[in-house]
């Protein structure tokens, strides 16, 4: 992150709906990293597939596949 900016990380099912959120919080200027245990908001495990992750700051959007393999 080039400034201090609150960020929202989030991962959607292939079918669009909100499977958990991953960050949700101001985050300094920076790198920072973040590892998603293929665990759902209520920390039941997800099936194989694909899945989008959507990254949002104050001044970014960004959606992009990820592949979930277990």
């Amino acid at each position: 992150l080039p400034h201090a900016t609150k960020v929202q990380l989030k991962v959607f099912n292939a079918i669009g709906e909100e499977v958990t959120v991953l960050v949700d919080e101001g985050k300094q200027s920076g790198i920072h990293i973040c590892s998603w245990n293929g665990k759902d908001r209520y920390d039941r495990d997800v099936t194989s597939g694909i899945y989008f992750y959507h990254l949002k700051t104050d001044y970014f959007n960004e959606s992009r596949k990820c592949i979930l393999m277990k």
